[in-house]
């Protein structure tokens, strides 16, 4: 008989990572509410005043290029635009997970967000001119595609270890043997385990389909395909341009056919790919800087 798989990391794995507590989980939901209004998110800052002060020192940063500082979420609300505020929030409650040790098997955490804030730079740009996206969700959609890496790292290390170890002995290694090797030791994937977590804590509908479906776009419902398939082109734009995590997960070049159904010629990335590195030098340097 085989080994039953180990169920996928859930919630409760998710509430024990190390930097999530109640507060850090009401604070996403308050942030990533698709009805969430500036004031909502204020308030919520205003009972984290570490995470606060993270948002300001970026709000204030040369990334933005300020003339005068901003001493309130308030005021960063009314220069910058609530959606913007918005998704600063959450990278700088994201960041906070870069604490959770070491890594297993030469992953580390800080590499898993560093790589999630290029996708979420990378999808915010490839969704501007595309009517039936908002471009703060998918910013929101790409910094958190790959939560689940974090969730099977911390809570199954032994199988996570397993996992990295057996890829190279892989005849073809990449997206699909390693989705496939997910499956067999956790019932599933990354994506699928993050999904379940981000609707327990109520995050908008489109940001957890487009989580649960990042490496199978096209297969996704239609109201989710286009940014499903954007946040996919982004994690390729993201791992060949060697931002982050670039582990055999991630693929190193997009689908032919995302490709074709975003209409994106990958022989001009080039100049995407370095406007991306530009943003992502600014902002990484601020959220990972603990002083």
């Amino acid at each position: 008989m085989s080994a039953v798989p180990p169920r996928l990391p859930d919630a409760r794995a998710a509430a024990s990572l190390p930097g999530v507590s109640v507060e850090v989980i009401e604070l996403m939901r308050s942030i990533g509410a698709a009805e969430a209004t500036a004031a909502e998110i204020s308030a919520a800052l205003s009972r984290d005043l570490t995470l606060t002060a993270r948002v300001l020192k970026v709000v204030n940063s040369a990334y933005y290029g300020q003339s005068r500082t901003i001493a309130s979420v308030e005021r960063a609300v009314v220069v910058l635009g609530f959606p913007a505020v918005r998704s600063i929030a959450m990278a700088a409650g994201c960041f906070r997970l870069r604490r959770m040790g070491s890594g297993v098997a030469g992953i580390t955490p800080e590499s898993l967000l560093s790589h999630g804030l290029a996708v979420a730079l990378a999808s915010r740009q490839l969704a501007r001119g595309r009517s039936g996206l908002c471009r703060e969700e998918a910013f929101m959609a790409g910094l958190l595609h790959d939560f689940g890496l974090l969730l099977e790292m911390h809570g199954a290390p032994a199988e996570f270890a397993d996992l990295t170890a057996r890829i190279p002995n892989e005849e073809a290694p990449g997206p699909s043997a390693w989705l496939d090797l997910e499956t067999e030791l956790f019932g599933g994937s990354h994506g699928h385990s993050a999904a379940a977590v981000f609707a327990e804590w109520q995050l908008p509908e489109r940001i957890v389909g487009a989580v649960a479906a990042h490496h199978a776009p096209l297969a996704a419902a239609e109201s989710l395909r286009e940014l499903a398939a954007v946040v996919a082109l982004a994690d390729s734009l993201a791992a060949d341009a060697g931002l982050g995590f670039a582990g055999v997960s991630e693929p190193r070049r997009a689908d032919e056919d995302v490709l074709e159904y975003l209409g994106f010629d990958w022989s001009e990335r080039a100049g995407l790919q370095d406007s991306i590195r530009e943003e992502f030098s600014g902002l990484q340097g601020i959220l990972g800087d603990d002083s």
